[in-house]
């Protein structure tokens, strides 16, 4: 994907051992991560001063903004590889402090006792499964479209989920207990709860 398009910031393969091209990579996937774990540590202390709804749409609002600059400014960008790697890895920053850690956060909220676990684990497997999506159709749609009008996709992807964000309950300063009263309609499924 991008990681590795960029990660060994624009090598080109040709000339350059297996060996160097990896060590490349791994050191821009570096810088990448640098950039993205102050998002997750920034999130902690801020996700339940501001709730877990306003930090999803600030999350994705920057996501969407950061990759249609990136789409705008390809060209110029592309040509100081420095620039376009912190650039991208602020993509990364505002996932993680915003969406990437409300994912987690939310769905182990919203679903009653009976059926959180399970729900939880739905929620996930279904992230997971979207990541695939992304992971196998990057290569072809972006040999189909170019790397400029994929930050425009991610770019079209991000409001979406932005938008998105607003059909998740804020749980802020509830308790978990609380849910279940809020959500006894949907407790009621009667094909995820264990029989005990």
């Amino acid at each position: 994907g991008i990681n590795a398009e960029y990660g060994g910031l624009n090598a080109d393969d040709q000339g350059i051992s297996v060996h160097n091209r990896l060590v490349q990579t791994a050191q821009g996937t570096l810088v990448l991560a640098s950039l993205a774990l102050p998002g997750y540590y920034l999130s902690i202390p801020v996700v339940d001063f501001v709730g877990r709804k306003p930090l999803q749409f600030y999350g994705f609002a920057s996501m969407a903004i950061t990759f249609l600059l990136m789409g705008i400014f390809f060209d110029t960008l592309q040509q100081v590889g420095p620039l376009f790697v912190i650039i991208y890895g602020l993509t990364f920053f505002f996932s993680n402090f915003g969406p990437n850690t409300t994912t987690y956060i939310v769905s182990g909220e919203v679903f009653p006792t009976e059926i959180r676990a399970t729900c939880h684990g739905i929620s996930a497997a279904a992230g997971k499964l979207g990541a695939l999506v992304g992971v196998i159709g990057f290569k072809p749609l972006q040999a189909q479209v170019g790397l400029k009008a994929i930050f425009f996709i991610c770019a079209i992807v991000a409001a979406l989920g932005f938008l998105c964000t607003c059909l998740v309950p804020e749980k802020k300063g509830s308790k978990l207990e609380a849910h279940d009263e809020d959500n006894s309609d949907i407790s009621s499924i009667k094909f995820l709860k264990i029989n005990r």
